[in-house]
């Protein structure tokens, strides 16, 4: 069967197109409701990128797991954990961005495995916890537990975070 040259040329074209406006819209739709402010790289306390981690929300979410493109950073009063807007975009199902305040994490587990379980409260009140898989999760809980104390010395609740 033959297909002429100007249908496949076309084609080509429209997915083209369809990808760059994807794309587009993605990186719109970040910079119109920022989840993450635009910070100096001073701020953070802790900085990993391409972690690996899953939510507990749902089997989907489970199953929609992140590998190696999640970005995990603390501030010293809260907890960001980033997938890239595109992935975000296809996907709703992972629930893998969070902003959390360093007061709302109810506890941090270690396993074995480079694996750190954070439980915490959402701005909804329901408990949440997420797997991540980190290079050094030793030094992630530590930090995450010094800010804490620091936060608990400055007198400051969950609420003035």
């Amino acid at each position: 069967m033959y297909i002429p040259a100007w249908i496949i040329i076309t084609f080509y074209i429209c997915c083209c197109i369809w990808i760059v406006a994807l794309f587009l819209f993605a990186y719109l739709k970040a910079r119109r409701n920022p989840l993450f402010p635009i910070i100096d790289d001073k701020e953070f306390i802790f900085r990993e990128h391409r972690a690996s981690g899953y939510s507990n929300k749902s089997l989907l979410s489970k199953i929609y797991s992140s590998n190696g493109c999640l970005t995990v950073r603390v501030t010293k009063t809260e907890l960001w954990i980033s997938i890239p807007n595109i992935i975000a975009l296809f996907s709703k199902t992972t629930d893998m961005n969070h902003r959390v305040r360093l007061m709302d994490i109810t506890e941090l587990r270690h396993d074995k495995k480079y694996r750190v379980y954070v439980s915490f409260h959402t701005e909804e009140n329901e408990t949440r916890t997420v797997s991540l898989k980190l290079d050094n999760p030793l030094y992630f809980i530590e930090k995450i537990e010094d800010a804490q104390s620091r936060l608990l010395e400055d007198g400051l609740d969950h609420r003035s975070c």
